[in-house]
């Protein structure tokens, strides 16, 4: 078990933490809005990068089963 000054922050911590937030939210303020169209580009473009996936499971008694699915499926079929 880890004694309690181990949870406790000096100030230099506190110091880099808070430097850390700051330039991470300026990276996301700094990151251009996308729109519908871009975000659908770029998931075509995944989409024809890996056009199929593949799925193996190893059971217990060492036999595998595999399955390949186009990328675009979805897991529920009602």
């Amino acid at each position: 078990e880890l004694p309690e000054s181990f949870y406790k922050l000096d100030s230099n911590e506190v110091k880099s933490l808070y430097k850390s937030q700051i330039e991470y939210r300026q990276t996301i303020d700094n990151v251009p809005l996308r729109t519908q169209k871009m975000r659908d580009v770029e998931e075509q473009a995944k989409m024809n990068k890996y056009p199929r996936t593949t799925l193996r499971v190893r059971l217990p008694d060492g036999m595998i089963l595999q399955a390949i699915f186009e990328s675009k499926e979805t897991g529920n079929k009602n």
